[in-house]
């Protein structure tokens, strides 16, 4: 029986999105409080895989901003 998303700890769940893919990027933020906040950022890519996939995250941003 496999774990619900939800009850598995940040790192278990990039551990496997990089099993998955042959590049990946992700970035998260969390306002824990007024005052704190926490990023946690996870990359499996090359310098120009990098620069792709922020590309196209940049377009998809652009698109979601316009509608």
């Amino acid at each position: 029986m496999s774990t619900p998303i939800e009850f598995m700890e940040t790192d278990e769940l990039l551990h496997e999105l990089k099993k998955r893919f042959d590049e990946m990027m992700f970035i998260g933020f969390q306002a824990k409080t007024n005052s704190s906040d926490s990023y946690s950022i996870s990359v499996k890519s090359t310098l120009h895989g990098s620069f792709g996939l922020i590309e196209i995250l940049s377009r998809a941003a652009e698109a979601q901003a316009e509608e």
